[in-house]
C-alpha cells in the first residue's frame, strides 16, 4: 500500500518504516 505513491514515498520514506500503512491511509484519502 506504501506503493501506491511512489513520488510521495521518497518524503515519506522515514515514515513508511514506521508505518507503511498507517500514513498512506489517511494521507491519500
Amino acid at each position: 500500500m506504501f506503493h501506491v505513491q511512489p513520488r510521495h514515498s521518497k518524503q515519506k520514506s522515514t515514515a513508511q518504516k514506521q508505518q507503511p500503512l498507517t500514513w498512506t491511509m489517511p494521507k491519500c484519502c
